[in-house]
């Protein structure tokens, strides 16, 4: 017996994929949007297309933060975004017969204060070539944060019930002590879908990212499929 479009859609299923790092989209091509920490479109960013660090192909980010390179064919590509005030963003992007999506987010360039203090010319310098001894400690040693309580999400019932479905990315810090804070939707999709994400970002935890031995914060996007079955 056929079920009426009403009874089969009370017993549609909800099912949630979860992709940590890694968003795809569009065959052939590789596209995105570019953000600021706030969660904010960038518009007018320069976007360059590398290929062995070779640049291939540039454009802008329009109005709405896209771009997108395509006719494209497998290989390891790297995009590098330039924006005044921020600093470099790049990411390595193996593109095989999937299409791939990056979410960049601009991190805001580091202020540099030069101050200069001129001594008393009654106080007495150093003789010339007697450097004063200092140790040198090399460094560059990182260990990347390690996913240790994956996150849990639930479909929520309005959601679901509205048949409302999609990504929700998420922007958001793995601090010191392995817990995530700060978290910024960058990808709106349904009010519901985007609370649920918030509330379950803040259950992950992670052994943290680990510079020369020590802990240290990073950050992290996420990517919740919420799809109806």
């Amino acid at each position: 017996m056929l079920r009426t479009h009403k009874h089969a859609f009370a017993h549609m299923q909800s099912a949630i994929s979860i992709f940590l790092f890694i968003p795809i989209c569009f065959a052939e091509s590789i596209s995105g949007r570019v953000y600021d920490p706030a969660g904010r479109l960038v518009a007018g960013a320069r976007v360059m297309l590398m290929q062995d660090y070779v640049k291939l192909k540039e454009t802008k980010s329009d109005d709405l933060g896209e771009f997108v390179f395509s006719g494209l064919q497998e290989g390891m590509y790297q995009v590098q975004i330039k924006q005044p005030r921020f600093s470099l963003f790049q990411q390595s992007v193996q593109l095989g017969n999937q299409p791939m999506r990056i979410y960049a987010v601009l991190p805001l360039a580091r202020e540099t204060e030069a101050v200069e203090i001129d001594a008393p010319t009654t106080l007495s310098r150093e003789k010339p070539g007697e450097p004063i001894g200092h140790s040198v400690t090399l460094g560059g040693q990182v260990e990347p944060a390690e996913l240790i309580q994956p996150i849990r999400p639930a479909y929520p019932r309005g959601a679901s019930t509205r048949g409302a479905q999609g990504s929700v990315v998420l922007y958001a810090t793995i601090q010191t002590d392995g817990t995530v804070s700060d978290p910024v939707v960058l990808e709106p999709v349904d009010p519901d879908l985007e609370r649920e994400a918030l509330r379950s970002a803040g259950t992950l935890r992670y052994r943290p990212m680990r510079l020369n031995g020590a802990p240290v914060a990073c950050q992290v996007t996420i990517v919740l499929d919420f799809k109806l079955q």
